[in-house]
Parts: structure tokens; sequence; C-alpha cells
């Protein structure tokens, strides 16, 4: 009885909170209908992520050909009370 009681009072204060807020979800939703006309009038704009994906495909590239380059460089050997760890060459 407890947990629908307290359910009750959640939706009760959620239903409240909806209400207070009426006003900014109609500017919410004016700003998805101007967002909506705008895509529709310019069909193009769904271009921009996959032409910035194809931009940073050598970028990603060449992080991993670094990382391979770093990981394969030797053992790393730690000495206590250093702040870098020194490479010993395999």
């Amino acid at each position: 009885m407890t947990g629908v009681v307290i359910c009750i009072i959640i939706t009760v204060l959620y239903v409240a909170f909806l209400c207070c807020q009426w006003s900014n979800i109609k500017v919410g939703a004016a700003i998805m209908d101007a967002a909506g006309q705008f895509v529709s009038s310019h069909p193009h704009i769904a271009l921009v992520p996959l032409v910035f994906y194809a931009l940073i495909l050598p970028v990603t590239a060449w992080y991993a050909a670094a990382n391979v380059y770093l990981y394969s460089c030797g053992t790393p050997k730690y000495v206590e009370k250093e702040m870098f760890a020194m490479v010993e060459e395999t």
C-alpha cells in the first residue's frame, strides 16, 4: 500500500510539473517546427555529418597508426619516483 501511495504522489507531482512548464513545452514545440521547416527546405544539410565523417577518417587512421607504432616500440620500464617510463627496445 505504501508503494502505491508513493507512486500516486510522484505521479501527481510530475503532472503538476508538466502543467507549470506548459509555456516552455510550447516554445520547444515551436522550435522543433521551425527546425523541421528549415530541414525540409534545405535537404542538403543532411550531408554535413557525412562530409565531416569522411574528413575525420584520415585523422583516425593517423591516430591508430601512431598508437600501433608507440605500442610496438618496446617494453616500458617503470622506475620508482620517475614521472615517465623508459622504453626498452625489444
